[in-house]
This record gives structure tokens, C-alpha cells and sequence, in this order.
């Protein structure tokens, strides 16, 4: 079974939910956001015109966030061998317990 992300990517199924069962920590994850997608997706997810979009308010699950993380987009590198699974993992909690909420 794939996983299809938003764009292009696809990841096996079962190499996401190896990621998402490290339940990712939010601390960490605002560290590793702030070293590896701020630049494109601004302080905080607010999005960058013509670079990403806003990360804010968003309804992405954690495995979808995943997924995203690990198979990248149109603009989107896949990130899969450039973090680590532990910092993907805490970038997706990041993202969904923090950023989306906003």
C-alpha cells in the first residue's frame, strides 16, 4: 500500500507509520520547523508568497504531514535521508499540534 502525498511524492504506508509511531515531541519539533522549513514556509507556517504556503489552520493529519515531509511536493523537497526520522517526527507533531492550530 502508497501513500500518495499532496503533490507527487510516494511513500510506502508502512514507512509512515514507522515515522509517526515515534509520537514526535512539539518542543523539539518547533527547533527542527525553525532549522528546515522556515525559510521557506516563514516564522511560525505563516507561508511565503510564491515560496510555500501558510501551514496555519491547516487540516492535515500527522500521517498525512508525514507523508508530505517524507515524499516532498511540486516546490517541496522530500526530506526522507536529509533529517532523521526522530526530527520528521517532531516536525509533524510541531505542525499539527502547534501550527495548525493557529
Amino acid at each position: 500500500m502508497l501513500i500518495f502525498t499532496l503533490a507527487c511524492g510516494e511513500v510506502p504506508a508502512d514507512r509512515v507509520e514507522a515515522v509517526v509511531a515515534l509520537d514526535g515531541s512539539v518542543e523539539s519539533g518547533e527547533t527542527v520547523f525553525d532549522e528546515n522549513c522556515r525559510g521557506c514556509h516563514g516564522p511560525k507556517g505563516v507561508g511565503v508568497l510564491f515560496a510555500a504556503p501558510s501551514l496555519q489552520g491547516n487540516t492535515l493529519t500527522p500521517r498525512e504531514i508525514v507523508a508530505q515531509i517524507l515524499g516532498g511536493g511540486i516546490q517541496m523537497p522530500s526530506f526522507d535521508g536529509e533529517i532523521s526520522d526522530v526530527e520528521i517526527a517532531d516536525v509533524a507533531a510541531y505542525v499539527a499540534q502547534d501550527v495548525a492550530t493557529r
